[in-house]
């Protein structure tokens, strides 16, 4: 796992703490709060962040828990958890523009509509992680969309709420902080 990782040139370890492989293929915790906690220890021990796919509510627990350092996705945050988030230092990477591109792919969305309840719901998490003052990491999750369009989500960071020097920070001297990039 971890040490394989690290082993073949990782320099940030992820995990997914839920993902969907329960009964018809919903989300669930992937790893017990022991299984994440022995992972960060040794990512960590080597120098290493851990940075953790998250969707549901349980597997976002888990990994606040655990003390990893960031969040991607957070879709099942609540003002609890992000206020937990923002006590453990742990960013979120929020990937708005995943959310909209599934929106377009798999539910024939368009901008411009009235936002599906997908995007209704990370709206939702964008602000309240917002007003928790949790970091927030810039990173859509390219690959879900087109590579080279990575500005889309800084767009829509502005468009859900963050002020747009915010969303500057957040792509630069945020992310190199929390990536551990500075003088870099």
């Amino acid at each position: 796992g971890v040490r394989s990782q690290i082993g073949h040139g990782a320099d940030v370890v992820k995990i997914y703490a839920d993902y969907g492989w329960g009964p018809d293929k919903k989300a669930e915790p992937t790893f017990t709060v022991e299984e994440l906690k022995k992972a960060v220890e040794v990512a960590k021990s080597s120098g290493r962040i851990v940075a953790v796919h998250s969707t549901t509510s349980e597997g976002l627990r888990r990994a606040i828990e655990a003390g990893v350092n960031t969040i991607e996705h957070g879709d099942g945050g609540t003002p609890d958890l992000f206020k937990l988030m923002k006590e453990k230092n742990i960013a979120l990477c929020p990937t708005l523009a995943a959310t909209e591109a599934y929106a377009i792919y798999f539910d024939g969305w368009k901008k411009g509509e009235p936002d599906n309840a997908d995007i209704k719901h990370k709206k939702y998490i964008f602000s309240e992680a917002m007003k928790a003052g949790v970091t927030i990491c810039m990173g859509g999750d390219v690959g879900v969309f087109m590579h080279g369009d990575n500005a889309r989500e800084m767009v829509l960071m502005v468009e859900y709420g963050m002020k747009p020097i915010d969303v500057l920070k957040s792509a630069t001297s945020v992310n190199a902080s929390v990536f551990r990039l500075k003088g870099v």
